[in-house]
């Protein structure tokens, strides 16, 4: 009985949403002056009461509401051309009946959680991405933003609890948009497939050529006043969704002046090298005269397993990518965490120079100030934050830090080319040597006057004042703070404890974009930058605790994803880089590391002594630390292990498509394992030597770079160590299979020899 009265009431409710849809309105054929007919969108006499009631029903069940307005295709046959045409008008009730398709149109948008309910409607992603194509109609923005600017023109004082209510809307609606997620799709997918997988890319876009980004910057440059503090955390989740699949280099390389022909060009030249790429790794084993044949083949290992391979290529395969090929058994494996950062980002270079536009007034108007107010938030536990805001936060402020890293050094090679064509002119330019002072004679003379006589300049060129930078260190001033840095340090080490692995590689990113600004700052020229920096990492390093986060980002690896590994070698290669730089600078440095506490008295010897002074004495025990001299050499041998070569080796098994940087920092980890550290013995175990063949295999097939070049060579140096260490010690050969310490030679036996003086020859 329950169940039949709750499908009574459902239908009930669809029933009174088709009838109150009906009643908006509808297109009707009218003759245009120049005798064309066109539909016309016209609206009901009722439509305004309509809209509330909808608004009304929408309060009770929001879920089944959404699901029928869907369904009935409301927003594209009613909401829109309602919006449009009452938008024109201009008029008191035209803006009543754009809040009221507002607020229609946001929960019906509202964001759907990242893992699906079983309960819900399986097609509904896919009508949640028809809708954002819908809403990215021309005028659509342009309504909203008209409406909410009126509002925003209101002083906080004077401002009703409506008019807050529009604004916050309005930026629920952009939200909404913006959280809709693209799906994946490959440049041979389908063209539907496409188009909806750069939808974000065209709302960007819309939200640009719209001047809605405006009005966000404007929100954000005043998020440390009253009026615009409860709006910063959704001013930080529209950042994070569109910057979310876009790298900061991607975007700095925008360049505005490009056209359509070269973008095509490029991204052609970019499909056929990858396409060239790959056949050349599918070629591996050429086609023989016997590849019409079929059959299995077996192949027995050591242990006493067969493979069965039914597959043609396995006749001629190598052994390697014949049991790579084979589907494994994944029963009581964990699987490793899938990465969040698999979809492509913006591609249309209109888009990137919108986006470098957008980040660039970000960064000179907004940055300090909304990170500031954000991060006071998040001190003070404010409740309108959520858990997912403080990824958020570290992930935004890592993406504008890098871009304004890319600005900064292109600023400055440019100011450093000025001067340098500056010193080239100077240096060209002829001087003539000064003329004599006239004598008597000379000034009788009047073919000679003194106007004519010019002082030549003087040799020694003044330094021209240097010139302001628009994009300078000024502008992260806020951020590079130690308390800044405390905080992200406390996040990475909660995190771990909570084994929440996104939360920390967000923060492990964050920390190692603010050390290279840090870094950066210190090789300027600017003594207050590096006063800064100087400050900054001398308290920064005076902390054991700081320090003992590094090797456990190592330690605690386990199954996460190959993203989040990327990122702690990063971190680990720039805080080795940034410390060992720093103490050859520093001849002494003193690190506070806390004191252990001591046992608690227990027996007639607590009894003796009071309550209070005990408390008082445990708790000093707990703060107490002392300082001690801080060794670089003994920090580094925390990470001569083989756990450390692993995890290295781990990502490295994905050379093949690896960028430069990550590349760049575990050839260096490796060299400074094994040149600085001479830990060779890390590197001569079986899984490391055989990554090391596999990758000069394929040294033909792989792209040429610098960073593929220096890993090359260290492999070879590996190699070569390795041999020749093999010739005077043949038991290396086994010991590649074991995890054991570093093998030495043995020390030959010295025979004693008789040796005789002149005293035993005389006696005998």
């Amino acid at each position: 009985m329950e169940v039949d009265e709750e499908y009574q009431g459902q239908e009930h409710t669809r029933n009174l949403i088709l009838s109150t849809c009906t009643a908006l309105g509808g297109f009707e054929d009218r003759v245009q002056p120049n005798g064309v007919v066109e539909k016309v969108y016209l609206v009901g006499d009722e439509a305004l009461p309509c809209l509330k009631d909808l608004k009304r029903i929408i309060r009770v069940d929001e879920v089944l509401a959404r699901d029928v307005l869907i369904g009935l295709n409301v927003l594209e046959s009613d909401l829109i051309p309602i919006v449009l045409n009452q938008d024109r008008l201009g008029t008191a009730t035209g803006e009543r009946f754009v809040l009221a398709c507002l607020e229609i149109i946001v929960p019906m948008t509202w964001p759907l959680p990242k893992v699906l309910e079983p309960d819900l409607n399986p097609n509904l992603v896919l009508a949640y991405r028809k809708m954002k194509h819908q809403l990215l109609e021309k005028g659509i923005f342009e309504a909203a933003l008209r409406i909410c600017a009126k509002s925003l023109k209101i002083p906080l004082r004077e401002r009703s609890g409506r008019d807050e209510a529009i604004i916050r809307l309005t930026l629920y609606f952009w939200r909404n948009l913006t959280a809709i997620p693209d799906p994946l799709a490959t440049e041979i997918a389908a063209n539907d497939l496409v188009f909806e997988s750069s939808l974000q890319e065209l709302l960007f876009s819309r939200l640009f050529e719209s001047n809605a980004l405006e009005l966000i910057l404007t929100i954000a440059s005043n998020a440390g006043v009253t009026d615009s503090a409860e709006w910063n955390p959704v001013v930080l989740e529209i950042l994070f969704y569109l910057l979310e699949y876009t790298e900061p280099k991607a975007v700095f390389k925008a360049n505005a002046s490009a056209q359509v022909t070269s973008e095509l060009a490029s991204r052609l030249s970019t499909l056929m090298s990858s396409e060239h790429q790959n056949k050349k790794f599918k070629s591996d084993t050429p086609a023989s005269r016997h590849n019409r044949f079929g059959g299995s083949y077996v192949v027995q290992g050591w242990d006493g397993k067969k493979h069965v391979s039914m597959k043609q290529q396995a006749g001629y395969a190598s052994l390697d990518s014949l049991f790579n090929n084979q589907k494994k058994n994944r029963a009581g494996v964990k699987r490793k965490q899938m990465d969040d950062n698999i979809r492509s980002g913006f591609k249309s270079n209109q888009s990137l120079v919108y986006l470098r536009q957008f980040s660039q007034s970000f960064m000179e108007s907004c940055f300090n100030t909304f990170y500031t107010s954000i991060f006071k938030s998040m001190q003070r536990e404010d409740k309108a934050l959520v858990e997912a805001d403080y990824a958020r936060h570290y992930f935004t402020q890592r993406w504008f830090l890098e871009f304004v890293t890319y600005e900064i050094h292109a600023a400055r090679a440019a100011q450093h080319e000025r001067e340098k064509e500056r010193h080239q002119k100077e240096s060209d330019t002829l001087i003539l040597p000064a003329r004599p002072p006239p004598t008597d004679a000379d000034n009788s003379d009047d073919t000679s006057p003194s106007a004519d006589v010019h002082p030549a300049p003087s040799a020694d060129i003044q330094p021209s004042v240097e010139e302001p930078l628009a994009f300078d260190y000024d502008l992260v001033a806020n951020t590079i703070d130690l308390t800044v840095f405390g905080a992200c340090m406390r996040r990475i080490r909660t995190c771990i404890e909570d084994k929440r692995w996104f939360d920390v590689k967000v923060a492990a990113d964050c920390l190692r974009q603010m050390l290279v600004i840090v870094s950066g700052m210190a090789n300027t020229s600017t003594p207050e930058y590096q006063e800064v920096s100087d400050y900054i990492q001398s308290n920064l390093y005076h902390e054991q605790s700081t320090l003992d986060i590094f090797p456990d980002l190592i330690r605690t690896y386990k199954d996460q994803s190959l993203s989040y590994l990327d990122s702690v070698i990063q971190l680990v290669h720039v805080i080795l880089k940034l410390l060992e730089r720093y103490c050859k600078k520093e001849k002494v440095l003193f690190v506070r590391k806390k004191r252990k506490a001591k046992a608690k008295k227990t027996g007639d010897t607590q009894e003796q002594d009071g309550l209070d002074n005990s408390e008082d004495e445990e708790r000093e025990q707990q703060m107490a630390s002392h300082e001690h001299a801080f060794a670089f050499e003994q920090f580094e041998k925390r990470f001569v292990n083989y756990d450390c070569v692993q995890v290295c080796c781990q990502l490295l098994e994905h050379y093949q498509t690896l960028e430069a940087d990550s590349l760049h920092c575990i050839t260096s980890i490796f060299h400074r394992l094994m040149v600085k550290k001479k830990a060779e013995h890390l590197f001569w175990k079986i899984p490391t030597l055989e990554l090391f063949n596999r990758i000069l295999q394929d040294r033909t097939k792989l792209p040429k770079s610098a960073a593929l070049t220096n890993l090359y060579q260290f492999i070879t140096f590996v190699t070569r160590q390795f041999f020749k260490k093999a010739d005077a010690y043949p038991l290396l050969f086994v010991e590649t299979f074991f995890k054991v310490e570093p093998c030495r030679l043995p020390t030959p036996v010295v025979k004693p020899s008789l040796t005789y003086d002149d005293n035993t020859l005389n006696s005998t």
